[in-house]
């Protein structure tokens, strides 16, 4: 396994401005840095050319509204405990759980919450379950009004994830890992993101109807990097670095093989001022 190239790279200031602007106010103290909440995000991929499924937040999100994101969202305290269910439950991702934690960088109890947070995560905001009946490869059949009343309890946390899902296998297996970005420090809402790539499974279907967005498309990456120039779509630095490198494959299956062949290093994004005012720098996995 090779580490992926470094790549020198600066972004505009974009949603984090008035962060920037507390942070470099030299009549009022620096705030101590928050601790970064753990997050997973899914780039679900399909076909060839490739297309990834993508959401534009709602619009009258606190944060980043109207931005273009993959999947995703923070560790929820029930997805630590997956170690309470059943051995079947969680089918490990490719070279075995130690592998997949080695490869995040983290415990092998942190890296199974991530992995089960971006499971939960695809079904709740894109409808998409990665799990199976028992040891059997085919993916189940969440097209159904009981799916669709469990995606909507699991979306309010009337049940848990892994409630939902009690009986079936998760498929830790058909994602990999492919980027982690953590928010730098003078921003209050910071996570440490771990960005995973996962191939759209035979037969099912993605769309977005949580309250957290207000649509969902199929994109191909060249081209919402191309909206994203023209000003007509929002993208944050590591949402543009994940497409830009996606848009280096030639199909789905492409984009996970070169996920599984490479090592990424953390991408720390540092706060910095030029004459035009702050921005953001940060050596990126391309």
């Amino acid at each position: 396994m090779s580490d992926i190239p470094r790549q020198p790279r600066d972004f505009p200031i974009g949603p984090f401005a008035k962060a920037a602007e507390r942070w470099f106010d030299d009549t009022q103290p620096r705030p101590e840095p928050t601790v970064p909440a753990q997050a997973a995000t899914v780039l679900l991929v399909r076909g060839e050319p490739v297309e990834v499924f993508m959401i534009e937040r709602a619009a009258t999100m606190d944060f980043a509204p109207s931005t273009w994101v993959f999947p995703g969202g923070r560790v929820d305290p029930a997805d630590l405990g997956v170690d309470d269910a059943p051995a079947h439950r969680l089918r490990s991702p490719a070279g075995g759980e130690q592998a997949w934690a080695d490869r995040l960088g983290v415990g092998h109890d942190e890296a199974l919450s991530v992995l089960v947070c971006a499971l939960r995560e695809l079904f709740e905001e894109a409808g998409v379950l990665l799990a199976s009946e028992g040891d059997g490869d085919a993916i189940v059949d969440v097209a159904t009004d009981e799916w669709r009343a469990r995606r909507t309890q699991v979306e309010a946390h009337v049940v848990s994830f892994t409630e939902a899902a009690a009986g079936l296998t998760l498929r830790g297996d058909l994602v990999e890992a492919v980027d982690r970005w953590i928010t730098p420090a003078f921003e209050s809402r910071r996570f440490d993101t771990w960005f995973l790539t996962a191939l759209l499974p035979d037969g099912a279907t993605a769309d977005a109807v949580s309250r957290e967005s207000q649509r969902g498309q199929w994109v191909r990456p060249e081209a919402m990097l191309a909206e994203a120039e023209a000003g007509r779509a929002r993208l944050l630095p590591p949402t543009r670095t994940a497409l830009e490198r996606l848009s280096r494959a030639s199909s789905a299956t492409e984009a996970l093989e070169q996920a599984r062949g490479f090592h990424f290093l953390p991408t720390r994004p540092e706060l910095l001022k030029g004459p035009d005012g702050p921005y953001l720098h940060a050596e990126v996995n391309l």
